[in-house]
């Protein structure tokens, strides 16, 4: 797995969820794609405060997370800038770093037990 890419305007909107945001965070572009990234519920929070302090600070923010899947992530958000050096969108990046297998595992058997079950 590569690294996840989100993009949001300098308002913290959501422009851009790639497949691999939508692996991790296991939820669809579709579904997140317009809406303010603080709107998102509690699983966003820590995305909503890089993408709120790159916008607030205008630098690259970088952090360490560790999801609920038993992932350990770097996340970093990104000023993009025009010519004019306005910046206009953040792009926030998630680069798996380790994964804790077997939680991995169990929460995988969930998911296949319950759409077996539907």
């Amino acid at each position: 797995m590569g690294k996840a890419i989100i993009v949001t305007d300098r308002k913290g909107f959501i422009l851009y969820f790639d497949s691999q945001a939508e692996t991790i965070f296991d939820v669809k572009e579709a579904d997140v794609t317009g809406k303010y990234i603080t709107d998102l519920g509690k699983n966003y929070v820590i995305l909503a405060e890089i993408c709120l302090n790159t916008v607030r600070w205008e630098r690259k923010v970088a952090r360490i997370l560790k999801l609920r899947k038993g992932m350990i992530v770097l996340a970093t958000g990104m000023p993009l800038s025009d010519n004019d050096g306005e910046l206009i969108r953040v792009m926030m990046t998630l680069k798996i770093m380790r994964r804790d297998r077997s939680r991995f595992c169990d929460w995988k058997m969930k998911e296949l037990l319950e759409r077996l079950s539907s």
